[in-house]
């Protein structure tokens, strides 16, 4: 596997999608930051009376109990297994080990005030292909995927279910067997694990990866078909979709050209001038679906 040193910076789906097979590891610079953020935390809490939500009081309707800090790390600890309650078939392992590292991803941003420890054990649980189980039903989807990602993360407690090296096994077996301490939990840590979308974002990802490989192959069979028909290649010129000014229309215009460019078919002189719509507004109908690709891409 080759290793990859994250930085902090922005990466874009394919980036993401190529790291996938790579080994994790953060830049001097990032774990600077991430131990800023958890010190300004921790100054915080030391200097302050004030309450701060689900870190020194309760979830939810108990907001306004206070958490004694005694009870802080039983709290975050709680917080993970009173959401890790899914059931259901596991989802598929590629879109666990997506999420592990979308996780990564967002808590080494260094906005989240989780300490190095956890962003550290999050890469290793990656590092060693440590796959937790994760139920496909039951989540709460306004503060976050509750529930998946508790059950991604309850096992960096030495708790729940993982798979490692093809094995269904508790977690806390396939971390004795990578020589990993199980976690204890510190103040905002439960919260931080939970609170996100990096489960969502997983599935939208590999939506989005198959959905443009879809794209492709939508083109290549309307190249096909046009050939098959005999059609005029003059609804595909460049210059009719740039004037148009639609950027998924010129995108499938140019794919199709592409996928025609090596024809003599194609290029023959033709007995008819106007082919039906099925041909020639392929690239309108196709370049409204690359617009959407590109949308959800974006986002």
């Amino acid at each position: 596997m080759e290793n990859y040193l994250f930085e902090g910076k922005e990466l874009n789906v394919g980036e993401i999608i190529s790291l996938l097979g790579s080994k994790i590891s953060l830049s001097d610079g990032v774990r600077q930051k991430i131990n800023a953020n958890r010190q300004g935390l921790e100054s915080l809490l030391q200097n302050s009376d004030e309450r701060y939500y689900g870190i020194n009081t309760g979830f939810g309707a108990l907001y306004n109990i206070g958490i004694s800090a005694g009870d802080v790390q039983k709290l975050q600890s709680n917080l993970l297994r009173s959401h890790a309650c899914g059931v259901g078939p596991a989802a598929p392992p590629s879109i666990v080990r997506l999420t592990l590292l979308l996780k990564i991803i967002s808590l080494a941003q260094g906005y989240s005030g989780v300490r190095i420890e956890v962003v550290q054990m999050l890469i290793d649980f990656y590092n060693h292909n440590i796959t937790p189980v994760v139920p496909t039903t039951g989540s709460l989807g306004a503060s976050g995927d509750l529930a998946p990602l508790a059950h991604l993360t309850l096992p960096l407690m030495g708790e729940g279910e993982v798979v490692y090296k093809r094995e269904q096994m508790p977690a806390l077996k396939a971390m004795q067997l990578c020589d990993l301490e199980p976690l204890i939990l510190e103040a905002k840590e439960g919260l931080a694990l939970i609170n996100g979308t990096q489960y969502s974002l997983a599935w939208l990802i590999y939506s989005i990866e198959n959905a443009s490989r879809l794209a492709e192959v939508c083109d290549m069979c309307a190249a096909l078909s046009m050939d098959a028909f005999d059609a005029n290649a003059s609804p595909l010129d460049e210059d009719i979709h740039r004037i148009r000014n639609q950027q998924g229309q010129i995108d499938a215009a140019a794919s199709l050209r592409y996928w025609l460019s090596d024809s003599v078919i194609h290029h023959d002189q033709k007995e008819h001038l106007q082919d039906p719509y099925s041909f020639r507004c392929a690239p309108q109908v196709h370049g409204a679906s690359r617009d959407v690709i590109a949308y959800a891409k974006q986002i």
